[in-house]
């Protein structure tokens, strides 16, 4: 097994789901990969219900916060190796030219569902759920012996 750390990038329309990413990544994966998440969308706060989900399960959320995606693709900015789009795929006009030319993949997850706090947080635990599992699918792939066409497709897979 190789010693490379994998840069991670979670873009998310609405910051819940990037965040559960991010978290949920940075503990079970942080001996191979580095977790970040960017919301696409401006002036986004982290959502309360969301935290105390991820809290809940035991991921941690001192650290976690709102970026910008285009923060990350900034000059100099750190290169990506992955970007996953969690639920809808970002428009090509507002995806931006990530540094490091990252396999690019999108995970079909809702976007949690609006409503009062209850229904928000059978929402938001749902969501969290597929996003746990499809994290624990990426941590287990062996990405250093996969060719790249062969690692975007098994990254696309593992949502289905």
């Amino acid at each position: 097994m190789s010693d490379k750390v994998y840069n991670v990038l979670f873009v998310s329309g609405n910051s819940s789901a990037g965040l559960m990413a991010e978290s949920i990544l940075g503990q079970v994966g942080s001996h191979r990969f580095e977790a970040r998440s960017a919301s696409s969308s401006r002036s986004e706060h982290a959502n309360p219900i969301a935290i105390d989900e991820l809290w809940s399960r035991g991921y941690p959320t001192l650290d976690l916060g709102v970026k910008a995606a285009e923060e990350f693709a900034r000059p100099g900015a750190r290169p990506l190796d992955i970007v996953v789009t969690v639920g809808e795929s970002l428009p090509r006009e507002q995806a931006p030219a990530w540094p490091g030319s990252p396999l690019t993949v999108v995970w079909d997850i809702p976007t949690p569902a609006a409503g009062d706090d209850k229904q928000l947080r059978s929402s938001l635990h749902q969501v969290c759920q597929q996003i746990e599992d499809a994290v624990k699918k990426l941590v287990a792939l062996p990405l250093d012996r996969l060719d790249r066409s062969v690692a975007a497709a098994r990254l696309r897979g593992l949502t289905a």
